[in-house]
């Protein structure tokens, strides 16, 4: 009844007025909320609430009420918006009586006496009106959100979503059956795609513009699959009998009641979508086309910024503030990035950033490295990677309006910015979820520029009227049509992100995030989320098998994520993209955002009580619609029964999901899964997860060799094309498959030819490695097999086959040259050196100047290399005990530093003896000299020849000299070891001679530990003895130390007739430990080690010469490379008989059939006729 209505609305308004001069909100809510704890039934609702700001949001709530008095209707809308939310919380009609006595106490409290009759009746009426309206409410939620969330969970307990999904295409295509040309992927993963609809939908069922927003992509993404609006009533009742048959005997009217408002709803809005995007978004992309070819820019400029002179001139005048703008945009850049630099070395110990968090744990290794590409691939037309040009084109919104030297000039640039984005946007129209994220990246810019929401409709007109004007007659009303569309489409968002940034709601949250860093545990934080969350979707929990601190952390990194989309949004979106990446796999749905969500903010209300006002929650519900909306479409791209297998580990899963793969298209599955653009490894993800089982099925399946009527499916080709660095990969996680790999580059024949000999295919062109891919031979499959694999490696036919070829082509040859080189210079060394060993004949003295040429052009050469590894970055690690250093590569080889040693000591002693005159008869004369001059001299030898220099004295000149003589023969003593020791390296042409090298290097290497106990007893017997000086231990330090060893190698062992008591017994004690205990024990070591070593000997000998042949190869020509590489003839397809053609890849050898490996024909083969597009048939 309007007229009581009018007469109690007056008592109404009179007494509320009355009460907020007497008390705050504050106040009011805090009195209603301690009224609420005494009451039992009341009191459970609000447990795990902040009852100040509850109680806040009440007083609110009936503020808002009164201040629409007049109109019933909104006061209806107002309490039916607020139903879900009392539905989820389990509000009830009968607790409204309740409510109204502690009202109605509180107001009479407040008010006392002045709190009249006839106030008070018209409370009790309003609140019967109230009542009325909430119950019916929560009714109507009840019988859509409850009924269907309960059902779903009834059903969840007995099916699994792909399962149901499954049955929705049973009863679909049984219904329809000419509706299964629509469906050109797999029933398994069809289905899979179902279930998680069904899933969302069930996620946003108490969120409606959501779930509307969600359900118009589906369809519009959907015309791309030739699904017509008519299409969609079909699903109605086929969802219905799905749910009815998954519900069995817990179906009840009720729920047929609820789902069916849902599917109406859904189904509606998805036809919509359907037919818009036939109308309209078709006719876009030919306009978006059209207008590329056609538009004059510059013309289209001026064009288009004297429409929007005309139609909304304000949009311009802010322009002259920009730089104020840009102050104010630089000031949330540092307070942003204050913010994360807080959380990363803050006093709570807290975990570093997302920005950081993506470095660290990022799976950007995941995606294959030769189709990896960011999800903008529609602005790659644009001859743009999507990041550069995202960049460029909001520079070019603003910079050139800061920098232009007339105000003419910076609208122009404005008004095109405005057109290039619609055209960005538009280019996007099948992907409205990059629509959005292109939108939020530049609405700060434009907003900076002066564009305000209501500007939006104006630019749209102004837009078209310019387009049109500049094309002329050929412009058609379908092209105006489609942009309008495209501008309907985006101006919601556009101008509820314009409006957010008027109001500052970017402050509000840095503020709000700044308070929680100062003041919150992250342990208290965690527990809070925790709760909401297990309250709103405790099926989430299982997911995050962590502790309080730990969720805690996690919340911390999604701030911080979402702090980086306020001022950073392309930032932002890049590390989302990575987020989403990751939680693909760890198996998260897109149905569990909206949950997540909702618990976010249930915590940052109860955290931040009283601050966390209306305009709060509106601006962290709109931050986490940024993340949440682009999240869900890489988590509804990704999921799949192929990333449904890799998360739970199932190989059987992984074979199932695969096994409706066309069979054209099989390895694409296996190497590639596609989440909103970007190209994921399987392979790689499993293998970074630890999930060998999956790992060992994808590379066999992938190297099983099939053949059909139509010809033969190898799927090596795409493996390593999809995975550049298999083989590093597999070196470093799990080096037991590499065997697994190398058995799928080879085929053996079963035909046995003359001899018992068979044909095998090599498919090594992978492994060999191309030298325009890779033109550091150092960065190949076989030198990640030299640094990581196990020697065990070099065992395998395929690598002995590869290792064979290098040999062959150009390993061998130019070894050889470069040993001849170093030959010749022992020759020379002996002939200059040796045999002259009084250094006076001239013939010999040719003979060392031609050594000191060939010194020096090999000490260039060495330190040549060396200088272009370190300007290249190519340096190793190089221990020496405890201590680490740096080296370029070329000096990791011991036989390199030999040669740069031995030729420096060369050069010095030739130097050397020339500045000394060493033939000058004053210091000794052409019949042969023996200088017997020890170490002690060589030390004094500088000190005296400059104390002669200053006294004069030749004599003493003179013994210097000599002295000097002496010192270069000990270099030249030296330099000779160290040339004959490099003539070991020629033991790399015998594979036993350097097996044998291995082992030597490889017990001495072992027994080093031994040997240092030994020296250590030596020296300290040896100072014991030499301090007793019974003989012969009184000849010195140095005697004792060479007794002790003659005494422990048994050489020319002394006699000790002159020894007493005490030093015998040293001698006795000495023998017991060196030689009869470590010696022993030395010899028993030397037994183990070689008994170890000798599987492996010939092992290490292959992978010696695969290292000499990547040294050898790195210094060809790449012309020289490229020949050896074509000459192969990797290109040709090998056969598997006289005239049956395989794939191509490798080279054929005849062998023994008693070969290595020797599987006799691995091709599965199959019979009859059958498409590409089929699947294999199932094999056991």
């Amino acid at each position: 009844d309007m007229d009581d209505w009018g007469n109690h609305s007056y008592f109404i308004v009179t007494s509320w007025n009355k009460m907020l001069e007497k008390a705050s909100y504050a106040d009011l809510g805090r009195a209603i909320y301690d009224s609420v704890k005494d009451n039992e039934t009341l009191e459970p609702l609000f447990r795990f609430t902040n009852q100040s700001v509850q109680g806040t949001k009440f007083v609110d709530m009936l503020s808002s009420i009164v201040e629409n008095i007049t109109s019933p209707a909104e006061i209806y809308v107002k309490i039916a918006e607020l139903a879900p939310m009392h539905h989820r919380k389990g509000v009830k009609g009968s607790h409204m009586p309740l409510m109204k006595e502690i009202i109605l106490g509180v107001f009479k409290h407040t008010l006392g006496e002045d709190f009249s009759a006839e106030e008070t009746k018209a409370w009790i009426w309003m609140w019967s009106y109230l009542s009325r309206a909430l119950e019916h409410s929560l009714t109507d939620v009840g019988s859509t959100l409850g009924v269907v969330r309960d059902s779903w969970e009834i059903i969840l307990e007995k099916y699994e979503p792909a399962e149901l999904g499954e049955m929705v295409y049973d009863h679909l295509f049984k219904l329809a059956p000419n509706v299964t040309t629509l469906f050109t992927k797999s029933r398994e993963y069809m289905a899979i795609k179902m279930g998680d609809m069904l899933c969302m939908l069930v996620s946003f069922a108490d969120d409606p513009d959501n779930m509307k927003q969600q359900v118009s992509w589906l369809g519009l993404r959907h015309v791309n699959y030739k699904v017509r609006p008519h299409h969609i009533p079909l699903m109605g009742p086929v969802f219905m009998t799905v749910l009815a048959e998954a519900s069995a005997e817990y179906w009840t009217e009720e729920m047929e009641k609820c789902w069916g408002i849902v599917f109406n709803m859904v189904c509606e809005n998805m036809s919509e979508a359907i037919q818009d995007g036939e109308d309209y978004a078709l006719s876009l992309e030919h306009t978006t086309q059209f207008l590329q070819e056609r538009v004059d820019r510059s013309e289209l400029a001026k064009v288009i910024r004297t429409e929007l002179l005309v139609h909304c001139p304000s949009l311009f005048e802010k322009l002259d503030g920009e730089a104020a703008s840009h102050e104010r945009r630089n000031s949330l850049l540092e307070r942003t990035s204050a913010l994360r630099t807080t959380s990363a070395t803050g006093s709570m110990d807290r975990t570093p950033s997302v920005a950081d968090y993506n470095v660290d744990h990022g799976v950007s290794h995941l995606i294959s490295s030769s189709t990896s590409r960011r999800r903008d691939t529609v602005l790659d037309d644009m001859n743009n990677s999507s990041q550069r040009g995202r960049q460029a084109r909001l520079k070019s919104v603003c910079t050139p309006v800061a920098s232009c030297e007339s105000n003419v000039e910076a609208q122009e640039e404005f008004a095109i910015s405005i057109y290039d984005f619609t055209m960005e946007i538009a280019q996007m129209v099948w992907e409205p979820e990059k629509q959005l994220e292109q939108l939020f990246v530049y609405a700060p810019t434009f907003y900076a520029c002066g564009m305000r929401s209501e500007h939006l409709k104006a630019i749209a007109q102004a837009l078209e009227s310019g387009v049109a004007s500049v094309i002329g007659e050929d412009w058609g009303e379908h092209m105006s049509d489609s942009l309008r569309w495209v501008w309907r489409m985006i101006s919601d968002s556009l101008s509820s992100e314009l409006d957010g940034l008027r109001e500052k709601r970017s402050e509000i949250v840095l503020h709000q995030w700044q308070h929680l860093k100062d003041n919150i545990e992250v342990e208290y934080l965690g527990d809070v989320f925790w709760k909401h969350l297990n309250n709103i979707s405790p099926e989430q929990t299982h997911l995050f098998r962590r502790s309080l601190r730990m969720w805690g952390s996690l919340l911390f990194h999604i701030m911080d994520m979402l702090v980086i989309s306020i001022t950073e949004p392309a930032n932002f979106f890049d590390q989302l993209f990575e987020l989403t990446l990751r939680h693909v796999r760890y198996g998260v749905r897109s149905e569990y955002l909206n949950p997540f969500g909702q618990a976010l903010i249930f915590t940052l209300q109860d955290i931040l009580e009283a601050q966390f006002d209306e305009k709060s929650e509106k601006a962290w519900k709109e931050v986490w619609k940024k993340a949440a909306n682009s999240m869900a479409r890489g988590l509804n791209m990704g999921g799949n029964a192929i990333t449904h297998a890799l998360v739970e580990g199932n190989a059987d899963a992984l074979q199932d999901a695969i096994s409706s793969a066309p069979r054209s298209k099989r390895d694409e599955w296996l190497c590639q899964i596609d989440i909103n653009g970007a190209v994921i490894s399987p392979l790689y993800w499993a293998l970074h997860d630890g999930k060998y089982s999956i790992v060992e099925f994808i590379l066999c399946d992938l190297l099983t060799i099939r053949a059909d009527i139509h010809g033969y499916y190898y799927g090596r080709e795409n493996l390593f094309n999809y995975h550049d660095k298999l083989v590093e990969e597999l070196c470093r996680e799990c080096p037991h498959l590499l065997g697994t790999l190398l058995d799928g580059l080879l085929w053996h024949s079963k035909e046995k030819l003359p001899g018992r000999m068979v044909r095998v295919n090599y498919y090594i062109r992978d492994i060999y490695g191309d030298p325009d891919l890779e033109r550091d031979p150092w960065s190949s499959p076989l030198a990640h097999l030299i640094n990581n694999g196990d020697n065990s490696a070099f065992k395998h036919p395929v690598v002995r086959k590869t290792l064979e070829l290098k040999w062959k082509k150009f390993g061998l040859k130019v070894f050889c040259m470069k040993e001849c080189v170093y030959f010749a210079m022992i020759v020379f060394f002996m002939i200059g050196y040796v045999r002259d060993e009084t250094l006076c004949d001239p013939q010999s003295e040719t003979m060392r100047l031609i050594l000191t040429v060939f010194a020096s052009l090999t000490l260039f050469a060495q330190v040549y290399v060396a200088y272009s590894h370190v300007q290249k970055n190519l340096m190793l690690p190089f221990s020496i005990g405890p201590f680490t250093f740096i080296l370029p590569r070329t000096f990791a080889s011991s036989w390199n530093l030999l040669r740069v040693v031995s030729c420096t000591l060369i050069l010095v002693s030739f130097a050397s003896q020339h500045a000394c005159n060493a033939c000058d008869s004053t210091i000794m004369n052409c019949t042969g000299v023996t200088n017997t001059t020890g170490a002690r001299e060589f030390l004094g030898s500088a000190a005296r020849t400059l104390l002669a220099k200053a006294k004069g004295d030749s004599t003493v000149s003179s013994t210097t000299s000599t002295a000097n003589l002496s010192d270069n023969r000990t270099a030249l003593a030296i330099a000779a070891v160290l040339l004959w020791a490099q003539m070991f390296q020629l033991s790399i042409l015998s594979t036993p001679m350097a097996a044998f090298i291995y082992t030597i290097g490889i017990m001495f290497h072992d027994l080093s530990h031994s040997l240092f106990m030994i020296l250590i007893l030596i020296f300290g017997f040896g100072s014991a003895l030499t301090l007793v000086e019974d003989p012969p231990f009184d000849q010195g330090w140095d005697s004792s130390v060479v007794v002790l060893l003659q005494e422990v190698l048994g050489v020319a062992q002394p006699m000790y007739p002159d020894i007493g008591p005490f030093t015998r017994t040293l001698l006795l004690i000495y023998v017991t430990c060196v030689t009869i205990g470590l010696l022993n024990i030395l010899i028993a070591q030397l037994t183990i080690t070689y008994d170890k070593l000798t599987a492996d000997k010939e092992a290490f000998a292959m992978k010696h010469r695969a290292s000499m042949c990547l040294d050898i190869e790195c210094f060809i020509p790449l012309s020289w490379k490229r020949k050896i590489f074509c000459d192969l003839g990797f290109h040709i397809p090998l056969p598997f008989s006289a005239s049956d053609v395989g794939p191509a890849g490798g080279i054929q050898e005849v062998e023994r059939d008693t070969c290595d490996r020797y599987v006799p024909d691995r091709i599965m083969r199959f019979t009859g006729d059958a498409s590409p597009e089929d699947p294999w048939p199932a094999v056991e």
